[in-house]
C-alpha cells in the first residue's frame, strides 16, 4: 500500500463504541483493527503526541518522526478519534456512560528503579540509550555482575552466580571500575491504576502493577 493511500474499512458500521486507552503501538494497532471491523473508536492518551515509546523511546535516526506522523494520519483517516493530553482515571465510568468496550494499552513507561548507594555521584541516568553511538570507547559486557555502589568516578561491581533455580545470587566478590556515568537499562513497568475498581479485574503478584505515587 502506498504511503498516501487510505486504509479501507472492511465492515459496515456496527454502532458499537470502543475506547482505547493509550496511543502507543498496541493501542494504535487495536484501533486500526477495530475500525476495520466497523466499530467507532476513540483513543485517549495522556501525552502530547501519539506513538508512545516509538516516539519517546526510539532515537529519531532509527525511526524518523515523519514516518510515524504519516502512519498516525493514515490510521486517524479511518474515522478514529484521537484525544491527546487526556488522562483516563475511571475506566468503569467511561464504560457506564459512553462506551461499549475498552482496550487498555497504557504501555510500560514507568522506569524500574535500582536501589544503588550513590555516594557523591550525581550523574546516574535511568534511561536506555544508544551508548555506543554517543561514546568513542568500546563496549565491554560483564555478565553476572551487579552494581553495588556508585561513587564519584567509580563503580563497585559485585560478581553474581546462578543458584540451582537459575536465579543470580551475590558472591561477596567485588571489583572497582572507573566510570563517570551510569546508564540503567532495566526495562519498564506498566501503570495499570486505570483498572482500579473495575469489577472482576484482579492482579497477580507477577503482574507489573505499580502505584505511580
Amino acid at each position: 500500500m502506498a504511503p498516501d493511500q487510505q486504509v479501507p474499512v472492511d465492515a459496515a458500521p456496527t454502532g458499537k463504541r470502543v475506547l482505547v486507552v493509550g496511543a502507543g503501538p498496541s493501542g494504535l494497532s487495536a484501533a486500526y483493527h477495530l475500525a476495520r471491523m466497523g466499530h467507532s473508536v476513540t483513543i485517549k492518551d495522556a501525552g502530547a503526541a501519539a506513538d508512545g515509546m516509538m516516539r519517546y523511546g526510539i532515537p529519531k535516526y532509527r525511526l524518523p518522526r515523519d514516518i510515524l506522523d504519516a502512519e498516525i494520519t493514515r490510521i486517524l483517516d479511518m474515522g478514529i478519534t484521537l484525544e491527546l493530553n487526556t488522562t483516563v482515571t475511571d475506566i468503569q465510568a467511561e464504560l457506564e456512560t459512553e462506551y461499549d468496550a475498552a482496550f487498555v494499552a497504557a504501555g510500560a513507561h514507568i522506569g524500574r528503579r535500582a536501589y544503588i548507594p550513590a555516594g557523591d555521584s550525581a550523574r546516574i541516568m535511568d534511561a536506555a540509550r544508544t551508548a555506543r553511538r554517543l561514546a568513542s570507547e568500546a563496549v565491554i559486557m560483564r555478565w553476572l555482575s551487579t552494581v553495588a555502589q556508585a561513587d564519584e568516578g567509580k563503580l563497585v561491581i559485585e560478581k553474581m552466580k546462578l543458584d540451582e533455580t537459575g536465579f543470580p545470587q551475590p558472591t561477596g566478590e567485588f571489583t572497582e571500575l572507573e566510570a563517570d556515568c551510569l546508564v540503567l537499562a532495566l526495562g519498564q513497568n506498566a501503570d495499570l491504576s486505570v483498572l482500579d475498581g473495575v469489577p472482576g479485574v484482579t492482579f497477580s503478584e507477577a503482574s507489573s502493577r505499580l502505584d505511580p505515587t
